[in-house]
């Protein structure tokens, strides 16, 4: 920015007072640029006006008529900037709406995003569930199998050892039933003679 056309600080000051209207840096060193060169023009009018009244005496109707000129520039200068705010007022409104709904869109696709992972994470949990229930009772299942099983194989040999002790008792009682026939038999044979030895004796 050329130093004549407007002092740094007040440069500084402007662009601080455009920066709390929501311009963005460059735009309102634009426009302090735009005002910068308005005033260097106002001053080149003000030089070449000094330098015609130094070197000829200016009329009423001279200075009246440069008077109305330079109300004309700085008219026009104002005017030219007050479009130049206004458009830049405008852009800048329609920046932040595309910005808000940009924001609001990316809002509603992380929404989305998120929502689709929350029902895919309890999807996933429901079928993990599931399956984990379904591997539990098939566990249940067969381990109820394999107790019926071995309670079946113990009953069997139960059967089996009950069969067998039957038997050899069986076997056993008619062993001894055998043995007690025959010692019944033998001593029954010896004890009839005796007896009827001791009556034929009492006899005679």
């Amino acid at each position: 920015m050329n130093a004549m056309s407007i002092n740094y600080f007040r440069a500084v000051e402007y662009i601080k007072k455009l920066r709390e209207v929501n311009f963005t840096e460059e735009q309102a060193e634009a426009v302090v640029e735009l005002i910068g060169e308005q005033s260097q023009i106002i001053q080149e009018y003000g030089t070449k006006i000094n330098y015609l009244e130094s070197k000829e005496p200016a009329t009423k109707a001279d200075l009246r008529e440069t008077e109305l000129r330079l109300q004309n520039e700085i008219a026009m200068i104002k005017s030219d900037l007050q479009n130049e705010i206004l458009i830049t007022n405008v852009n800048l409104q329609n920046e932040i709406k595309l910005v808000r709904t940009d924001l609001q869109n990316e809002i509603a696709q992380v929404k989305t995003d998120l929502q689709n992972e929350i029902a895919q994470v309890k999807t996933d949990l429901q079928n993990e569930i599931a399956q984990v229930k379904t591997d539990l009772q098939n566990e249940i299942a067969q381990v109820k199998t394999d107790l019926h099983n071995e309670i079946t194989l113990v009953r069997n040999d139960l059967h089996n050892e009950i069969a067998l002790v039957r038997t050899d008792l069986q076997k056993e009682i008619i062993l001894v039933k055998s043995e007690l026939v025959k010692w019944v038999l033998t001593t029954g044979v010896a004890t009839i003679l005796a007896i009827g030895g001791l009556l034929k004796f009492m006899i005679h």
